[in-house]
C-alpha cells in the first residue's frame, strides 16, 4: 500500500478545517499576525537588552514597567544578547504595514522576544504592544506568584493615523504627568499637548518650565512629544471612522 498517498488523504481533512487564530487583542488593533509554535516563558533572570545607543533610554522604561508589572526586578542588561532577553533594535518591519516611521515588528521565540522598528519610536510602539501581550499563568504552589508569558506570535503593524495625542489643561503635577506618560505609551499616543495658564509669580513659572523639561525628556524615551500650546484655537485631533478601530 502506497504510503504518501494515504497520509496525504488522512491529512487533508486536517488542512482544509485549519484556520489561523486571530491577532492577539491589543490597543490600538493589529494590523498582521502570524501565529508561532511555542510562548515565550519570561524568565527569572528577564534583561532588556540592546546594541542601539538611541534604544537605551526606552530599554530603561521597558525594564522598569516590566518590573512594576511582574513584581520582580528586570534589569536593562548588557549585549551582547542571550537567550532569555527582551531584545531591542533597528530595522526590519514587514513591509504590507507600509514604511511609516512608527511601523513595528514584534517575534516572539521559545527562547526570547524581538522588538523592531523603523525608527526609535517604532520600537516604543512595539514596547508598548508587548506589554499588553503579556499574559500571567497561575502558579502550581497557590501561594507562589504567577509566571508569565508571551503568546507564540509575530506582529507586525503601523498606526494609521500620524497625530495621536492627549491634551493637558492646568497646573502639572510631577506625579500625576509622570502616570499619564506611561498610560499615553501603552496606548500608542505620540504626542502629549500641554495648554498653558497664566500662573503668578516667577517661581510658579520657572517650577513649571523645569517640569515641562523633564517631562519632555521622559516623553521622548517614550516616543512620545510633547506640545506647550499657549493660544485659544484648538488643536486638530484625527479622528477613525465610525466602527473602525484607532490605530
Amino acid at each position: 500500500l502506497p504510503v504518501l498517498p494515504l497520509l496525504l488523504a488522512l491529512s487533508a481533512p486536517l488542512v482544509q478545517d485549519w484556520t489561523p487564530p486571530p491577532p492577539p487583542p491589543t490597543v490600538p488593533s493589529v494590523a498582521m499576525a502570524q501565529p508561532r509554535f511555542s510562548p515565550f516563558v519570561l524568565p527569572d533572570g528577564l534583561r532588556v537588552v540592546t546594541q542601539v545607543a538611541e534604544l537605551e533610554p526606552l530599554a530603561g522604561v521597558l525594564a522598569e514597567l516590566l518590573s512594576a508589572r511582574l513584581g520582580r526586578e528586570v534589569v536593562l542588561g548588557a549585549p551582547p544578547a542571550r537567550s532569555g532577553d527582551v531584545v531591542l533594535t533597528l530595522g526590519y518591519t514587514a513591509d504590507e504595514v507600509g514604511e511609516g516611521p512608527e511601523a513595528l515588528s514584534i517575534e516572539v521565540f521559545e527562547d526570547h522576544v524581538a522588538l523592531s522598528g523603523r525608527t526609535p519610536d517604532g520600537v516604543a510602539r512595539a514596547a508598548a504592544r508587548m506589554l499588553q501581550l503579556l499574559t500571567p499563568t497561575p502558579a502550581e504552589d497557590p501561594a507562589g506568584a504567577p509566571s508569565w508569558a508571551l503568546p507564540a506570535v509575530r506582529l507586525d503593524d503601523a498606526p494609521r493615523f500620524t497625530w495621536r495625542a492627549v491634551r493637558v489643561v492646568g497646573d502639572l503635577e510631577l506625579a500625576s504627568t509622570q502616570r499619564l506618560l506611561d498610560l499615553l505609551f501603552l496606548g500608542s499616543f505620540n504626542a502629549l499637548v500641554l495648554e498653558g495658564v497664566s500662573g503668578v509669580g516667577e517661581g510658579w513659572q520657572a517650577r513649571q518650565q523645569a517640569l515641562v523639561k523633564g517631562l519632555a525628556v521622559d516623553a521622548k524615551a517614550r516616543g512620545i512629544s510633547v506640545v506647550v500650546d499657549r493660544s485659544s484655537q484648538p488643536m486638530p485631533f484625527a479622528r477613525a471612522d465610525e466602527g473602525a478601530s484607532l490605530r
